[in-house]
C-alpha cells in the first residue's frame, strides 16, 4: 500500500491511484503526504474496514463508474475536491457511497453528481458523519441513523430511511429529531406545522 500511495512526486506531475485494482482494505493507516497533485479513483466495488485514509495535498478523489463503497470504522479525509457519481463531469455512474459503525468523511469541497437516469446516494449509518466545507448534493443523501450527522451548507434532497424522524437543518448541521404528527407519508416535528400544512380530506 505504502509503495502505491506515498510516492512523491514534482510539482505539475500527476499521481494516479486506482483503489478498485486493490479491492479493499482492513486495519491500515494510509497517510500521503507528498502528493502535491493528482487523482484517487474508486470506480468499482471497495471496502475499507478499521482504516485511515489521510490522502493530503492536491489530490482529487472520484467515487465514480458504478461504484459500490463501504467505509466501516472508516475515517476518509477529502482535501482537494472530492465527486461521488462521475469524474470530472463525465464518466457518470450509479455511486452508491454508505458509511457505517462510527466512520468519517471529511471534504473541502464535495459534489454528488447525477446524470440522466443515474442513481447516486451517500447514506450515513450508526453514529457515522460527514464534515464538508462545501457540499453540492444532485443526488440523495440519507441519514439512516438517528446518531448520524451531516455538517455542510445547506444543499437539499438531505432524506431519511429511520421511522417517525424528520430531517431537520439547524447551525450548519442535519440531524434528525422526532416527529409528533403524520399527513399520509409527510412527518412533522410541531402539530402547528400539522394543522398548517393539512388539507380538505386528509387526516393528521
Amino acid at each position: 500500500i505504502d509503495n502505491v500511495l506515498n510516492v512523491g512526486k514534482a510539482d505539475g506531475e500527476r499521481t494516479k491511484v486506482h483503489f478498485a485494482q486493490l479491492g479493499a482494505f482492513a486495519d491500515v493507516n494510509v497517510v500521503n503526504t507528498d502528493v502535491t497533485y493528482g487523482y484517487a479513483f474508486i470506480r468499482n466495488d471497495f471496502n475499507a474496514l478499521n482504516s485511515t485514509f489521510a490522502i493530503k495535498g492536491g489530490v482529487n478523489t472520484y467515487f465514480a463508474g458504478n461504484a459500490k463503497v463501504v467505509l466501516d470504522n472508516t475515517t476518509w479525509a477529502l482535501p482537494g475536491y472530492a465527486n461521488i457519481g462521475s469524474y470530472g463531469g463525465y464518466m457518470y455512474g450509479n455511486a452508491d457511497v454508505t458509511l457505517k459503525n462510527g466512520s468519517s468523511m471529511t471534504a473541502t469541497n464535495l459534489g454528488v453528481e447525477v446524470s440522466g437516469e443515474k442513481v447516486v446516494k451517500l447514506t450515513l449509518e450508526d453514529n457515522s458523519s460527514l464534515n464538508a466545507t462545501k457540499l453540492t448534493n444532485q443526488g440523495s443523501i440519507v441519514l439512516a441513523s438517528t446518531e448520524a450527522t451531516l455538517t455542510s451548507n445547506e444543499c437539499g434532497n438531505v432524506t431519511t430511511s429511520v421511522p417517525n424522524q424528520v430531517v431537520s437543518y439547524i447551525d450548519g448541521k442535519y440531524t434528525l429529531v422526532a416527529a409528533v404528527a403524520k399527513i399520509g407519508d409527510k412527518y412533522f416535528t410541531t402539530l402547528q406545522a400539522a394543522i398548517n400544512a393539512v388539507q380538505n380530506g386528509e387526516t393528521i
